[in-house]
């Protein structure tokens, strides 16, 4: 297997984000039972809201297209009934809203009704200011980007680039190079939707051991950063 090195680009202007529907509550029950995305629920009203809700549905419409890819976002009216085994419940009964907007999120992975991070309506305005002024949306993405699972692409050292490259020959392997110390999200991913075909691991630029490991593996001298490697 070879490593080559792989050029990223992303572009362009985005149209502006269509407003998010509210889901039925047929939509929400099979959006809980058949994927694994990470859900962001926000809970809000029809009507009888106003500006509140007007701005909250603004707010969820532009983080559903900035972070598409990254976890799914759903809007629901507080009365949205679910169904909990054989009990049926709505939203506002289950959490006992009795303010709102606010947002419940629903980790990667196997999801229960009963077991939502939940993000109270004063935390949730702040979020929408932030959001508003445009200048800190990055602080508002990883805000939810921090319910992504933890240690789904393993950190090499130099002991451990070897057989990162050498073990399950099967799998292609995708290997960043990166000056940070903190994984970026889009690799977590990534790693999560092709697990079963490709392996992912990341090397400090800090850490000349592991680079020197890798080029006597590679033949590939990496000095620039970052600078993402694929093997397959």
């Amino acid at each position: 297997m070879r490593f080559v090195l792989a050029a990223l680009a992303l572009c362009c202007l985005a149209p502006a984000a269509a407003s998010l529907p509210f889901v039925r509550s047929a939509e929400l029950m099979d959006a809980m039972s058949n994927t694994d995305e990470q859900i962001v629920l926000g809970i809000s009203s029809r009507g009888n809201c106003g500006e509140p809700c007007e701005l909250f549905n603004k707010f969820l419409s532009k983080l559903a297209d900035k972070m598409d890819g990254f976890f799914q976002v759903i809007q629901a009216d507080v009365t949205t009934q679910i169904m909990l085994g054989s009990d049926e419940s709505t939203i506002q009964s289950l959490y006992n809203v009795s303010t709102i907007p606010m947002i419940q999120v629903f980790p990667y992975g196997l999801k229960d009704f009963r077991r939502p991070l939940t993000i109270p309506t004063n935390a949730t305005g702040q979020l929408m200011h932030v959001y508003q002024s445009g200048k800190t949306m990055k602080q508002v993405h990883d805000v939810f980007l921090q319910f992504l699972p933890q240690n789904e692409v393993k950190q090499l050292s130099s002991s451990d680039v070897e057989d990162f490259i050498r073990s399950d020959p099967a799998k292609a392997q995708a290997l960043l190079v990166t000056s940070k110390a903190t994984i970026p999200p889009m690799l977590t991913k990534l790693s999560l939707d092709f697990s079963t075909g490709v392996k992912f691991g990341t090397i400090r630029s800090t850490h000349q051991a592991s680079l020197d490991k890798l080029r006597d593996l590679t033949k590939i001298e990496v000095q620039t950063f970052p600078k993402l490697l694929l093997a397959y």
